[in-house]
């Protein structure tokens, strides 16, 4: 394995080290794209310009999710 290889599995660790810490997972879950954007704009978390950017649709669902933890 290279030296790079071997780095990104020590940043991977480290990452799932910290989240456990942090009493945080990843979980892989299957949704309608379509849906999910629809509610993120209807729920203002989501900008309609932002649709086609993964990193703002993951940003505007956790902050959905952020804000059901706090609701509760």
């Amino acid at each position: 394995m290279s030296r790079v290889g071997r780095q990104r599995g020590a940043d991977r660790m480290r990452q799932l080290r910290q989240r456990r810490a942090a009493g945080r997972i990843v979980l892989p879950v299957e949704v309608d794209e379509g849906r999910l954007v629809d509610v993120l704009i209807a729920s203002r978390r989501l900008h309609p310009s932002a649709a086609d950017d993964r990193d703002s649709i993951r940003r505007a669902l956790e902050g959905l999710i952020e804000a059901f933890r706090l609701e509760a």
